[in-house]
């Protein structure tokens, strides 16, 4: 009796062991399988990076707000300033006023509704003209911190359940190619609208000086002539123009390397004629940019109901009269 019962107990033990082994096997392997293993792990780590960079406690988030914490950045590792940008002066002073300054001094807008803090701002314009560059420039200025936050996260993530959302002091920024795609809804709660266009020749300037700021050119470059032949060109655009131009230097010292005829190790600095040698070979967002101004100005025409009367109706204010109104109320009428 005793002997079945010591067998008893030792079979009872081994099933134990075994399902419990069996379970940490099933646990494991599922975890394994689990697609968004990877991304929790990671947002982990970047969670407790930024609660020691901001020098705040670690907080407990959900499965929503792990989502974005992969694209918080905190704003002293941003690179980009208003001073690092070329050109739009108008659009620059109109973001401090409106954005940085209600987030720097938010006492200074505490006192009745009119001047309250703004909950979004929509930047739109062609590809490549400094939209991205504005939002981290103002995240950097006003000491936010900022959240790049993709469209894909907001579908996949957040669709059904904004109301799970902190409702914090929060400012939203978005920026578009695309603005005519723009829901009614979406544009009511972005009441600052700003159009990042193509930069004229005075911006083009600007911007080719601040791009060879710091680098080994020679001074007598005329940025005024350069940016007159870059008509058509975004700021993307004259990024990669100064790129190009200065591999230039580089290139002739390897040839001469290679043929024996090295005098010295340093690269020579970059001349007015580099630039002028990619120019002649090179292209710009011309396409790119004109596509975006035809589609801009057939939306114009067909939400209007109007044709060549209303051509010149700016976008900015098209945007502000279907927030306010609906895009299919009434006719939009240019300013006199």
């Amino acid at each position: 009796m005793g002997h079945k019962q010591t067998t008893f107990t030792q079979e009872l033990i081994l099933y134990a062991i075994s399902a419990a082994v069996s379970c940490l096997v099933l646990f494991a392997g599922l975890k394994q399988l689990d697609p968004n293993r990877a991304a929790a792990k990671k947002a982990a780590d970047r969670k407790k990076e930024i609660a020691k960079k901001l020098g705040r406690p670690l907080v407990k988030t959900n499965q929503y707000e792990d989502v974005i914490a992969c694209d918080v950045v905190n704003p002293d590792d941003i690179d980009v300033a208003f001073e690092s940008i070329g050109g739009l002066d108008e659009i620059k002073q109109a973001l401090h006023e409106l954005v940085i300054l209600p987030l720097q001094r938010p006492g200074l807008f505490s006192h009745g509704r009119l001047l309250g803090p703004q909950k979004g701002v929509l930047l739109y314009g062609p590809p490549g003209t400094g939209k991205t560059l504005l939002a981290k420039a103002i995240a950097k200025e006003s000491g936010a911190v900022f959240i790049n936050v993709r469209i894909a996260n907001l579908m996949s993530k957040w669709f059904g359940d904004a109301q799970k959302l902190e409702n914090a002091r929060v400012m939203v920024l978005a920026a578009t190619n695309r603005p005519w795609e723009l829901d009614e809804a979406i544009l009511r709660r972005l009441p600052q609208a700003f159009e990042v266009g193509m930069p004229k020749c005075a911006e083009r300037a600007k911007i080719l000086k601040v791009i060879l700021k710091g680098e080994n050119v020679e001074d007598n470059i005329d940025f005024d002539h350069i940016a007159s032949l870059c008509e058509g060109y975004t700021g993307s655009d004259l990024t990669e123009l100064c790129k190009q131009a200065a591999y230039i230097p580089i290139r002739e010292l390897l040839d001469q390397e290679k043929d024996g005829q090295l005098t010295s190790q340093t690269p020579r600095p970059l001349k007015q004629s580099d630039l002028e040698k990619v120019l002649s070979v090179s292209k710009s967002s011309r396409v790119v940019a004109t596509e975006y101004s035809n589609r801009r100005q057939s939306e114009l025409q067909s939400r209007s109901g109007s044709s060549s009367e209303y051509s010149d109706v700016r976008l900015s204010d098209f945007l502000k009269f279907i927030a306010l109104f609906g895009a299919s109320s009434h006719r939009i009428t240019p300013d006199p």
